[in-house]
Order: C-alpha cells, then structure tokens, then sequence
C-alpha cells in the first residue's frame, strides 16, 4: 500500500516537472502585441513564469519609453527597440532617463532628436 502511494506521488511529481518545463521554453519568446515591431529587439520577451519581461509605456514621434526587467532584457535591447522607433520619424534616439523603477525593473525614456 505505502508503495502504491510513494509511487502515485513520484509520477506526479514527474509529470508537474515535465510540464513546468515545456511551459517556461513557450512563454520566453511568445510575442508582445503591445510592442508592434520593436518586439523584435528582445530576446526574452516573457520570464520563466509567463509575465512580460518589457513594457512600453509610450510611443510617439517624439518619444518612447519602456519599464523592464533587467535580469531578463539588456540595456542594449531596449536602445536598439528606442533607436528604430526613432529612426522612423527620421531622428535619433536620446536616452534622458534611466531609473530603478520597482527592483528589478527600471524605467527607460527615450527623446528622439
């Protein structure tokens, strides 16, 4: 009996681990409809557990800004995204604000000039 127990929680143990693994490799890089084309700048766009690991905040012509995560989106990612924006409107992209918004994410504006 105390085998047909231990071996009911082993297989569900198996199974939970099983899935919680193929769930994170799906999440990661599902697509942000919310960034339109800059998605493409960010390797990571979900964390493990599924939540956006970028935001935009807003976007216009003269300006876009972001709050993300920074153990899962470099620096570099959300200049490019900021530089692309930019470059649509014929401009380059300033950064006029970094700060730690709620740790571990920040708040990135961008001026495009």
């Amino acid at each position: 009996m105390k085998s047909l127990v231990f071996a009911k929680f082993l297989h569900i143990t198996f199974v939970s681990l099983l899935i919680s693994s193929c769930t994170s490799s799906f999440y990661e890089n599902t697509p942000m409809s919310e960034l339109g084309d800059l998605d493409q700048f960010f390797k990571n766009k979900r964390t493990a557990m599924g939540s956006p690991t970028v935001n935009l905040v807003s976007k216009n012509a003269v300006s876009v800004s972001f709050i993300y995560q920074s153990t899962w989106v470099k620096d570099y990612e959300v200049a490019n995204a900021a530089q692309y924006h930019c470059q649509k409107h014929n401009k380059n992209a300033l950064e006029i604000s970094d700060e730690l918004y709620n740790d571990p994410y920040y708040k990135v504006v961008f001026e495009c000039k």
